[in-house]
């Protein structure tokens, strides 16, 4: 039998995953993609391999995802060390969702950063 916190926090690792895979046309999964100054810098090119690698990233053992939510990644693009997290608020990006399983009443924020930047 699941916990109930258990299949909450499976139900967010997949609207995660949801919003990461349809990151450029988000669907059903609202939010926003902030990407640091530090990736910008690095140009066009190198920012556009970056959010590509998030997207597809499935890699939750060891240090990555400490709270099964897929809601943090650690990878290597290009050599350059790149990290995400999504964080949950309610719809006004002020306060964390009541209800964070509803993705009508959860707003996502992805950030996208060099190693720096954490």
């Amino acid at each position: 039998m699941i916990s109930g916190e258990t299949r909450e926090a499976l139900t967010v690792a997949m609207q995660n995953d949801e919003f990461r895979y349809a990151m450029e046309g988000h669907q059903d999964i609202r939010g926003h993609v902030v990407l640091s100054e530090g990736l910008l810098a690095l140009g066009v090119v190198f920012t556009r391999l970056a959010t590509l690698a998030v997207t597809v990233h499935d890699d939750f053992g060891g240090g990555n995802d400490p709270a099964p939510e897929h809601d943090f990644g650690a990878l290597v693009v290009d050599g350059v060390p790149v990290f995400w997290r999504i964080d949950l608020y309610d719809p006004d990006l002020v306060h964390a969702p009541r209800d964070r399983t509803d993705p009508d009443q959860t707003m996502r924020v992805l950030r996208i950063m060099l190693d720096a930047e954490r």
